[in-house]
Parts: structure tokens; C-alpha cells; sequence
């Protein structure tokens, strides 16, 4: 995704963190692979690992991660189920920077 200024103080701020991803997912000990999905919250980013025939396993990072922070459970776990680990939308990684709205009704 491209610099938003919504998510990040400056384009240098950016590029560190594009790096760090870049570098992350080549530090990956098993074969993965990377994809784009669209969303009605926007467009997501997936890590994905494992045999595709396996049992799939979806990976949720918490508040202000991204999903190459899941490498080690990802390595550990790839030889039994199929993995997909998104970068949350409106978090730090990939997918769209903005955060989905809540809708009105959900509000106290």
C-alpha cells in the first residue's frame, strides 16, 4: 500500500516499516505465499502457508501489529493446517490504512 498520512507520521516513518515487512517475510523458514483480497472494509493483505488441502487456520494479530509477527507460530504450525494471517485493515502491514466504521446501531 502507498504512504497514508492518516496511519503514519511521515514517508520515511514508512519506508522503515516497509523494510521491516520486506525483511520479515524473507526471515519466513517455510514457503508462503502473499495475496490481496477484497473487502468491503478495503483492500487486505494474507500471508498464507501450508498445504492448501490441509485444515485451514486463520491468524489474527492484535491492535497495532502486523501479520509477519506471527512467523513462528506460522512455521510451527504450516505442516498441519492451511494458514491465513491478514493484516488487519487500519493496522500497521499492508491492507488499507483506514479502519472500518462502526456502524451507528452498535453505538451506547
Amino acid at each position: 500500500m502507498p504512504y497514508d498520512p492518516f496511519q503514519y507520521r511521515s514517508p520515511e516513518g514508512y519506508a522503515v516499516l516497509e523494510k521491516w515487512y520486506d525483511e520479515a517475510l524473507r526471515a519466513f523458514r517455510v514457503p508462503i505465499t502473499t495475496r490481496y483480497i477484497p473487502t468491503r472494509f478495503g483492500k487486505t493483505h494474507v500471508i498464507c502457508a501450508g498445504d492448501e488441502a490441509a485444515p485451514p487456520l486463520v491468524l489474527i494479530h492484535g491492535y497495532g501489529a502486523g501479520s509477519p509477527l506471527w512467523r513462528q507460530q506460522i512455521e510451527g504450525l504450516a505442516t498441519h493446517y492451511r494458514l491465513y494471517a491478514p493484516d488487519c485493515v487500519g493496522q500497521p502491514g499492508r491492507s488499507a490504512t483506514t479502519p472500518p466504521r462502526w456502524p451507528t446501531s452498535a453505538r451506547t
